[in-house]
C-alpha cells in the first residue's frame, strides 16, 4: 500500500504541508510548488500525530496572533473547483478558523470551527455562513481528518470528516466571486488587522487542491494514515515516482473535467476586514 505522503502526492495537490520540520518557524511545500509556510507566535513543533503515517505535526496554542501563513499568490487564489485537506487535534473548546484564503469585505472566505464543535464555510464578503456541518460535532482532544470540496454541479460543498461525507448542499454563493489580496491563514483568519480568531489545535498534513476531490479520493487517503513513507509497495506496483505521475496526471484531467470558463476567478485589493458574526 502506499504511504500516505504517496497517496496525497499522486492527487497533486497546489501545496502540502507535512509539517515534519522538527524546529524552526517554516512549512515547507512538499508539492513542490514552493508556497512556504510560517508559523507565527506561540507554536510547538515535532509533535507526534499518532498514525504512522502522519509522523510529527505543530501545536497552535491559540493566543493571539498565532497562526501558520502563506503567502498569496494567483496559484492559490481559487474559487471553483477546490479541496482544503488537513488533519486537527482541537486542543480547547474555543472558536477559531481552520483555513482563511484572506478575509475582507469585499472578497475572501474562511473555514470556522465553533466552540460547539460544528464546521461552517463563511463567505466574508456577505458576512454570512452558509455551508454548516450537520452532526456529528468535533470533540477536543480527538485526531480527525477533515476535507473540504466545492465545485460546479449538483452537492457543490461537501465536508468529510474521517473519510466519510458528512454534508452536502448546493449552495453557490458560499465562495466570494472575488478574493482578497491577504496572505492565507491555517489556524487562523487572516485579515488587515493581522490574525484573528487563533485555533487552539495540533495541525498536520494541510493540502490545497486546484479540483475537487472525490469521494473515493478522500477515502483513501484517510485509509492511508498508518502507512508511513519508506513503507515497501507491494511487488506488482510500479516504482513510486513513475505511479505518483500517472496518477497526478490523471487528476489535473480530472480538475480541467471539472472547471467551467469564467468560473475560476482572480482577486482585487482590498481594503478592510470584515470578521464573521
Amino acid at each position: 500500500m502506499a504511504s500516505y505522503q504517496q497517496t496525497v502526492l499522486a492527487d497533486a495537490p497546489i501545496l502540502y504541508y507535512r509539517c515534519e520540520e522538527t524546529s524552526g518557524a517554516t512549512c515547507n511545500d512538499a508539492s513542490g510548488n514552493g508556497h512556504t509556510g510560517t508559523c507565527h507566535t506561540g507554536f510547538t513543533r515535532n509533535v507526534s500525530m499518532g498514525p504512522a503515517g502522519l509522523d510529527i505535526g505543530v501545536t497552535l496554542d491559540g493566543t493571539a496572533g498565532t497562526n501558520i501563513t502563506t503567502p498569496n499568490s494567483a496559484a492559490l487564489n481559487l474559487i471553483v473547483p477546490v479541496s482544503y485537506e488537513c488533519w486537527l487535534k482541537w486542543t480547547s473548546a474555543t472558536t477559531g478558523v481552520i483555513f482563511s484564503q484572506g478575509v475582507d469585505t469585499n472578497g475572501g472566505y474562511e473555514w470556522v470551527l465553533f466552540s460547539t464543535g460544528l464546521m461552517t464555510i463563511a463567505n466574508a464578503a456577505s458576512g454570512t455562513h452558509q455551508f454548516d456541518q450537520v452532526g456529528g460535532a468535533l470533540s477536543t482532544g480527538t485526531l480527525y481528518h477533515l476535507v473540504w470540496t466545492f465545485k460546479t454541479g449538483p452537492d457543490l460543498n461537501t465536508f468529510y470528516i474521517n473519510g466519510v461525507s458528512n454534508n452536502t448542499n448546493s449552495t453557490a454563493t458560499v465562495v466570494s466571486s472575488t478574493q482578497s489580496t491577504q496572505s492565507f491563514g491555517f489556524g487562523g483568519q487572516m485579515n488587515s488587522g493581522g490574525v484573528q480568531f487563533p485555533l487552539p489545535a495540533t495541525m498536520d498534513e494541510m493540502a490545497i487542491y486546484n479540483y475537487a476531490l472525490s469521494s473515493s479520493q478522500v477515502a483513501a487517503h484517510y485509509a492511508a494514515r498508518n502507512t508511513a513513507t519508506g513503507s515497501s509497495p507491494a511487488s506488482n506496483t510500479a516504482p513510486p515516482g513513475q505511479a505518483i505521475a500517472a496518477l497526478a496526471h490523471d487528476r489535473n484531467l480530472q480538475r480541467k473535467e471539472q472547471e467551467q470558463p469564467g468560473r475560476r476567478l482572480r482577486i482585487s485589493d482590498y481594503h478592510k476586514h470584515r470578521r464573521h458574526g
